[in-house]
């Protein structure tokens, strides 16, 4: 299932091995479980990043000549109005915005957070802002909510393709005791599939018209970072907080299975420097952090 990750499909093939192991003394029983319970922690994607928590105070100053931006992610659904003092004091960039309905909205926190050198494009429900600089003319993507635009930050001659996407979403609870669940869950995964081929080909249209950028990728994919669907993505894409992140990352803590779904990524020659998820009130979904750095 693209939304559910391994870790609680370990959990579920488990429990009949430890029923056995308790009730019926067997002590292949208690091999599997303690397979399944290694086999969630392995597949867990928070671990390599709570190895890293507490480790941003000892980073290495930035060399001559690094530039560095900030950029935060976050799903604004559900929200009555945006939390515009707490957005400001998380010193952003870039913002992708997701779930927004409204475009005056956008242009009014972008206003609000960067005065008249604000850049700002909305695509559906899907908004970029940026600090500085000019955005050129932005490109929808078929079949999903979704904006491709190409950046050129203030001081610096290099564009910089951003891409923010917001996938489909579960619209109900789980219930696994529902067959007509599963089958949604599998039209679901195949819907976002098809998401996925369209973002790929809609990205590869502005390469061949426009030229190849690095590249930034982020938004609420709406799919364990396990999913079945990352499969179709470039090895050159490189998952910011995999990387560099630390803490649990999940970005939709309030939901079960709480899931890492909003992401970034980056390509070379951009390099990322650190990430963290950081809850904002009010809002159903954390954002993501990502200090992305790159040579003059």
């Amino acid at each position: 299932m693209s939304t559910i990750p391994p870790w609680l499909w370990a959990l579920v093939f488990g429990i009949p091995a430890v029923v056995a192991w308790i009730f019926a003394y067997s002590r292949i029983g208690l091999v599997v479980f303690i397979g399944w319970v290694v086999y969630g922690f392995v597949t867990m994607d928070s671990i390599p990043a709570l190895a890293r928590t507490g480790l941003a105070r000892y980073r290495l100053p930035l060399q001559p000549g690094f530039q560095q931006c900030r950029i935060v992610s976050l799903d604004c659904e559900e929200l009555k109005s945006l939390p515009i003092a707490h957005l400001a004091r998380l010193n952003a960039d870039v913002f992708f915005l997701q779930g927004l309905a409204n475009t005056n909205q956008t242009y009014e926190l972008a206003w609000t957070l960067f005065g008249n050198k604000a850049a700002a494009c909305q695509v559906g429900s899907c908004a970029i802002i940026c600090s500085n600089g000019e955005l050129s003319r932005s490109m929808s993507i078929p079949s999903m909510e979704g904006v491709i635009a190409d950046w050129i930050p203030q001081r610096s001659i290099l564009p910089i393709r951003l891409v923010n996407v917001r996938f489909a979403r579960n619209e109900g609870k789980m219930n696994f005791l529902l067959p007509s669940q599963w089958k949604y869950y599998s039209n679901l995964r195949s819907f976002h599939r098809m998401q996925m081929n369209s973002l790929l080909e809609s990205m590869r249209i502005r390469g061949s018209r426009i030229g190849n950028l690095p590249v930034i990728m982020g938004g609420n994919f709406n799919a364990s970072p396990h999913s079945s669907i990352f499969r179709q993505l470039d090895d050159s894409l490189i998952d910011v907080f995999r990387e560099v992140g630390s803490g649990m990352g999940y970005t939709s803590a309030s939901a079960f299975p709480a899931i890492r779904n909003v992401r970034l990524f980056v390509t070379s020659p951009l390099l990322p420097q650190q990430a963290e998820v950081r809850s904002i009130p009010e809002t159903a979904h954390s954002a993501l952090i990502c200090d992305v750095g790159r040579g003059k």
